[in-house]
């Protein structure tokens, strides 16, 4: 290999382990009552749409749809964690590195 490609390789390597750092970090910030939540009735069916999407690995679908639950009156901030870790797998699955983040960050 050249340089270059050794470079870029160990550089994609290096992102693996930094998100899922910061997606650890997200996670021990989530308040304790969070871990035991459900989802609202006001956003269920929405967020069942987004599981269902995401099952099928479609995950432009997954983001519009996820969106879409964010934008429902009602929700809980449980609701919009779960909305946000929908994303964070779906811009994951595009190797969206940026969305994916941004995603991330919305968890918190």
């Amino acid at each position: 290999m050249t340089r270059s490609i050794k470079q870029r390789f160990v550089m994609s390597k290096s992102f693996v382990p930094a998100a899922l750092a910061v997606f650890a970090l997200a996670l021990s910030s989530v308040p304790a009552s969070l871990h035991a939540a459900s989802v609202s009735p006001a956003s269920a069916k929405a967020l069942k749409a987004v599981q269902d999407a995401a099952g099928a690995k479609r995950y432009a679908d997954v983001i519009t749809r996820a969106e879409e639950a964010l934008r429902v009156s009602g929700k809980t901030p449980y609701d919009t964690f779960v909305a946000y870790q929908f994303m964070t797998v779906a811009y994951q699955g595009q190797n969206n590195r940026a969305g994916m983040l941004k995603a991330m960050q919305g968890q918190i």
